[in-house]
């Protein structure tokens, strides 16, 4: 296979040679753009629509947007594990009457999550945000961090647990 790519015998297969290989089996590549990054499905948008997603596109997959990410979600389980291990629960009353900051502050972490969560969806696309394995992980975490919210209103938290999940990332 290899002397079959190698159409100028020079004992490398060069780019070139590897494209024409590729379209002769007629298959589809990923357009790329001048930056080197794959186009998105957002490119037939209007020109004001698309150009505000790419900018947002850009930020999203700036290796500083993801340290920042990560800076949350370390400072979601250390303040967790600081309430956790501070809180007093006075006796007779109910837990979640007394827990009630812990929640606002869970509640404020799971929109951040769920917000960051869908603007990766729809600048990056459905396919090629389910595609990447830490994007689907982060949308079961973040999916049950919000059945954790519901719950944590409605039945005094089933789901706290899940939320520390995160920081396997």
């Amino acid at each position: 296979m290899f002397k079959a790519l190698d159409v100028a015998n020079d004992d490398k297969v060069s780019l070139e040679e590897f494209y024409k290989f590729y379209d002769i089996l007629n298959l589809a590549w990923e357009r790329i753009d001048t930056k080197g990054r794959s186009i998105v499905w957002h490119e037939r948008f209007p020109k004001p629509i698309a150009f505000v997603l790419e900018k947002i596109r850009t930020v999203i997959e700036w290796p500083m947007f993801d340290i920042f990410i990560n800076l949350i979600i370390v400072a979601n389980g250390v303040y967790l594990w600081v309430y956790t291990e501070s809180v007093e629960l006075v006796p007779g009353k109910p837990v979640y009457e007394q827990l009630d900051q812990l929640f606002a502050v869970s509640l404020t972490f799971t929109i951040l999550y769920s917000i960051e969560l869908l603007v990766k969806i729809f600048v990056l696309g459905p396919y090629r945000f389910f595609t990447r394995t830490w994007n689907v992980f982060d949308f079961v975490v973040v999916a049950l961090a919000v059945i954790g919210q519901i719950s944590e209103a409605s039945f005094a938290g089933v789901f706290i647990f899940i939320r520390p999940l995160r920081l396997l990332r």
